[in-house]
Formats: C-alpha cells, sequence, structure tokens
C-alpha cells in the first residue's frame, strides 16, 4: 500500500517566528501551525533557512515543546534558489505526496507556487495569521 501524506513546505522566519517572539518559535504562532497539521494529517518539510542551521533532530525537538510530534518529515536540497529546492524534494518524493501547499513569508522565488495556488504568504512581522490556517486546510483538503 502506497501511503500519500499532505506536504507543508515551511519556512520558519515570519511563519511560526516572528520580531514579537524575538525570533524563537512564537507559542501561539506554532499552535496555528499546528492546527493546520492536525486538521488535516499533514507532514513538514523544513524549506527554512533553518534546515542549514539545525539538524532535523534539533528541529524536531524544538517543534515538539510546542505539541508538533512526528510531523517533520525532511527538508528541502541546497540549490540557493527556494523555489527549485521544493520543486526538486516534489520530483523525487512524488510518490509520498497527496497534496502540498508553501508557507513563507517571502514570495521571492516561490511565485509558481502563489501562481498555481499553492502558496500561503504571511506577513513577516505578524506570522501565521486565523485566515492563513483556513485558508491551508482549505487548500490541503481539496
Amino acid at each position: 500500500m502506497n501511503t500519500r501524506f499532505n506536504i507543508c513546505f515551511t519556512d520558519i522566519d515570519g511563519v511560526v517566528s516572528v520580531p514579537r517572539s524575538h525570533w524563537d518559535l512564537d507559542a501561539e504562532l506554532m499552535g496555528r501551525l499546528n492546527r493546520i497539521l492536525e486538521a488535516t494529517d499533514a507532514r513538514i518539510v523544513i524549506s527554512s533557512s533553518w534546515r542549514n542551521l539545525f539538524t532535523i533532530e534539533q528541529l524536531r525537538r524544538m517543534f515538539s515543546q510546542h505539541g508538533i510530534t512526528r510531523r517533520i518529515i525532511a527538508r528541502t536540497g541546497d540549490l540557493n534558489h527556494r523555489g527549485n529546492e521544493i520543486q526538486e524534494w516534489l520530483t523525487e518524493n512524488e510518490s509520498l505526496v497527496r497534496r502540498f501547499i508553501v508557507i513563507d513569508d517571502d514570495i521571492w522565488q516561490l511565485e509558481e507556487f502563489e501562481a498555481n495556488g499553492r502558496m500561503i504568504h504571511t506577513n513577516t512581522a505578524l506570522g501565521l495569521t486565523e485566515q492563513e490556517v483556513t485558508r491551508a486546510i482549505q487548500l490541503l483538503g481539496e
């Protein structure tokens, strides 16, 4: 049996780490991300630059402190172009993907995902909003 997952390509800064939390993981925003994951049974692929600062295990521990457990399955590669990194991961892991979204505060290099409706574009200062949570759940539930 081939198990397919909903995938959230997740940036961290400007999504769940914002100025008000001094760029640490913000408990409220992590709770919002967790609601997306729980509602859609989604998995996370880290597309943030944090993937180069911390190991997957370290990120899993950090996220688990906010109730997000067993959700981070991978990180994107290093091609110096976030859109290409995401596309490469999708191509290499096509058999794992049911639906996907990209959650990021920066649209640069991600225009193709915006154009095809798979992008949740957050405000850097605010992070993930309730409206964006609703939209993400809709996109992964289509």
